[in-house]
């Protein structure tokens, strides 16, 4: 355990106090901004949240307050935030913010381990020096990449970054504890253990997908240790450890599918898209993530991706099939290179694997860009060690250390401005309309602004003008989703009548339709 702590010697432990302070730099102006979106709901109006007292009845009421009792753990922060501050956005996204900067110095701690493994060790041989300088710049990278900027303003997405902060410490202690098990056996299986038995439960009560910790210290055994142990009965225990943690739940999800056999169907009734559209949308969303994750744009960065062409067939758009192959062909490269470059397999393996949930069959949203919060850790674990370079000539390193720095600048500039937009309702409102004219749930969120607008001004030309706008928004709402298009055009009932018009007759004549 000593050497985990040389890790943060004055040097790095400098270097590190620096980066946190830019980090907060970063994400300072959004900081400020009110609750928004699902927020409202679950904060804002779960009455369950408002604790005054930490009586058990209280805090059980409040941990099982989230849908059908999911993610306890994470409502139990948001109704302690609500004991010591109230209802203060401002302390709640500081919360938020604080867990990203832990998951930051977790992530340096883990890139540190990742390259005393064995595998890595001896495909690289990397000296402490030029571990140190690639661990900074994946956790810089990672800390001030805008891809993350949902994670830490959008309140309710704490629960992405407590999911994220216990897979961290999970890798971390299993590290550790294979470090240690041929000369520590004792100590080893304890931390094992601990990365199992307690880091698992926590990251799932978190939020389910953490339910992938398993997986992801199976990937770190297989790829990086080789299930390589001196002593054989350990070795033959933690081979039975892995077959119980993943087999056991696998043959439980397959018996539940199996009897249970419209479940995964079911979840797709109010959603505008269908399973087989989702599926074969996902292997194109995964690409758009890793282009965000490489060089992201403002312009694509955004809370609702519900303009996204659906998949309709492998050919229909023409990038379905290649998106497809392309991620066979990443995941083949990974085994392929497994025993070469190892680390390089991990980042692959990595971001799929922390994909199989979100970006599978499930009834989820097309695409956010918080699933990106631990599993786009595996792309930025692949990108930066190959832009430093282990051998390279003096040269090629020096290019490949600049084009990292101008990343990871990119990054934290993007991420500041991306944070500006976060420090109203409205300006994120007008942005998100602006940048994506297509998203009907932009246009639902534009005309709720507007209409806000509309109610705290008296100007009677001001109001005219809101009325107008509030109107054009919710009309096109509706045409770009028929499911979602009562409500708008209800909507728009209502407005007219706060100005004494009579009821529309087109608007009427389509909901008579719908």
């Amino acid at each position: 355990m000593t050497q985990f702590f040389r890790f943060f010697s004055p040097r790095i432990a400098l270097l590190l106090g620096a980066l946190v302070i830019l980090t907060a730099l970063s994400y300072a102006p959004g900081l400020s901004g009110p609750f928004v979106f699902d927020d409202i709901p679950q904060i804002t109006e779960n009455s369950f949240l408002h604790l005054d007292s930490l009586s058990l009845p209280a805090l059980q009421a409040a941990a099982f307050s989230y849908g059908t009792g999911e993610r306890p753990l994470s409502m139990l922060t948001f109704a302690l935030n609500h004991l010591f501050s109230g209802l203060d956005p401002f302390a709640c996204k500081l919360s938020n913010l604080l867990i990203h900067l832990t998951n930051g110095l977790l992530l340096f701690a883990l890139i540190r381990l990742l390259y005393q493994t064995p595998r890595v060790a001896a495909s690289i041989q990397p000296d402490a020096a030029q571990t140190n300088l690639i661990a900074l710049m994946v956790t810089a990278a990672w800390l001030l990449h805008p891809i993350n900027v949902t994670t830490v303003l959008y309140i309710v997405q704490r629960m992405t970054a407590l999911s994220a902060l216990f897979c961290l410490l999970g890798m971390l202690l299993y590290i550790l504890g294979r470090l240690r098990l041929d000369r520590n056996r004792r100590l080893g299986v304890a931390l094992i253990l601990g990365s199992v038995c307690i880091a698992t439960p926590l990251a799932f009560l978190s939020k389910e997908n953490g339910i992938l910790l398993p997986l992801y210290l199976f990937l770190i055994e297989w790829l990086l240790f080789g299930f390589a142990v001196e002593n054989a009965r350990c070795c033959r225990r933690l081979k039975m450890l892995f077959l119980v943690m993943l087999g056991v739940p696998a043959v439980l999800a397959i018996g539940f599918f199996i009897t249970h056999p419209g479940w995964i169907q079911d979840g797709y009734g109010n959603r505008p898209f269908t399973l087989m559209e989702r599926v074969l949308t996902e292997p194109r969303v995964l690409w758009i993530y890793i282009k965000l994750l490489l060089l992201p744009r403002l312009s694509e960065l955004t809370l609702f991706h519900d303009d996204l062409m659906l998949s309709s067939g492998l050919s229909v758009p023409w990038t379905t099939l290649p998106a497809l192959l392309g991620l066979i062909g990443l995941a083949l490269s990974a085994l392929l290179l497994r025993r070469r470059w190892p680390l390089l397999a991990f980042g692959i393996l990595l971001f799929l694997s922390g994909h199989l949930l979100e970006s599978s069959v499930f009834a989820l949203e097309i695409a956010h860009q918080h699933r990106n919060n631990l599993a786009g850790n595996g792309i930025l674990l692949v990108v930066f060690p190959l832009l430093a370079g282990w051998r390279p000539g003096p040269d090629r390193r020096q290019i490949g250390l600049v084009l990292a720095t101008i990343l990871i600048g990119l990054y934290g500039v993007t991420t500041a401005i991306s944070a500006s937009d976060w420090s109203s309702s409205a300006r994120l409102a007008l942005t998100g309309v602006n940048d994506h004219p297509a998203s009907p749930r932009w246009q639902q969120q534009a005309a709720q602004e507007f209409w806000a607008a509309y109610l705290r001004t008296e100007d009677p030309d001001q109001r005219t003008t809101l009325y107008e706008s509030t109107r054009t928004h919710l009309l096109e709402a509706s045409r770009l989703d028929p499911l979602a298009a009562p409500g708008s055009l209800l909507s728009i009932l209502q407005i007219d009548s706060t100005q004494g018009h009579a009821p529309d007759s087109q608007v009427l004549a389509t909901l008579a339709v719908q």
